[in-house]
């Protein structure tokens, strides 16, 4: 069998829709599109298990001064910049699918090591059991728009799966790529969360 089919991402049933968290609309959905073939254009390289963009609407966030706190004194920075989106994903607890909520992490231009961020990410969701995903900014413009999620996974089951340590570099170049041809996208974000706590899909 040709490697490009033996290879191929395993694609959801429901279509690009599952990849369009909360509200499924013609613009959010042309946005999803675009930041697809930008993700599996520059991550296919890296030969994840699987990977694969996410798109959350363009509502305000709101800040959480806690988190903030706690991750800044985790990664040893300054400062951490804490936003949760006004959508929920699907975690497991316990065996148990659940809802929670979705955290963003700006680091002010830091980049930590792979191991340093699940570190903090496992401090602050022992902690905060209510959080499902923690996402980290890789880059961002000015303005409000829609907020694309990138996800890149190991695997060998599809049981457990661990984060892809995608370069900072990847990332960044991934972001910018995908602001320059997604105009209604204002971040990029990774998600640094395995499964479990996370599953693999946002929903």
């Amino acid at each position: 069998m040709p490697e490009e089919l033996s290879e191929r991402q395993p694609f959801p049933g429901p279509g690009l829709s599952v990849r369009v968290v909360g509200e499924i609309t013609p613009e959010k959905l042309d946005e999803e599109k675009k930041a697809t073939v930008v993700a599996e254009e520059l991550l296919t390289p890296l030969k994840p298990s699987q990977f694969f963009a996410a798109i959350f609407s363009s509502d305000p966030a709101h800040k959480h001064d806690i988190l903030a706190s706690e991750a800044a004194e985790y990664l040893k920075l300054s400062a951490v910049e804490v936003d949760i989106l006004h959508e929920k994903a699907t975690g497991v607890i316990g065996g148990k699918r659940t809802y929670g909520d979705v955290v963003l992490l700006g680091l002010g231009g830091a980049q930590p090591p792979h191991k340093k961020l699940q570190e903090a990410r496992k401090r602050l969701q022992n902690g905060h059991p209510e959080v499902a995903r923690v996402l980290v900014k890789v880059g961002m413009r000015h303005g409000m728009g829609y907020r694309v999620a990138l996800r890149a996974i190991k695997t060998r089951d599809f049981l457990t799966a661990e984060v892809a340590d995608v370069p900072w570099r990847t990332l960044e170049e991934t972001a910018e790529r995908i602001l320059e041809k997604c105009p209604k996208v204002s971040g990029v974000y990774y998600d640094v969360t395995p499964k479990p706590p996370a599953t693999v899909e946002f929903e």
